[in-house]
């Protein structure tokens, strides 16, 4: 389901550049509920996200990253 709340939040989320979003990644479940992980870091990526870890303090991580990890609390923000 995310990749397809990101889809269709882009207008809104183009319109609101200093938006702060907070989310989990979990690609394990996203892939058992037939969801691609590799395209919500796609559509994070074009809309100009970056992401940061909750619990290592924040630190920034390549988007790309994000598709080898496991689950992880996200501050996404541009």
């Amino acid at each position: 389901a995310e990749p397809a709340v990101f889809e269709g939040a882009r207008r809104t989320l183009a319109k609101n550049r200093d938006i702060k979003i907070l989310c989990e990644w979990s690609p394990d479940q996203m892939a058992t509920a037939r969801q691609d992980p590799g395209r919500l870091v796609e559509l994070w990526a074009e809309q100009g996200f970056r992401a940061h870890v909750l619990h290592t303090g924040l630190n920034e991580v390549p988007l790309r990253s994000l598709l080898t990890s496991g689950y992880q609390n996200l501050l996404l923000y541009r």
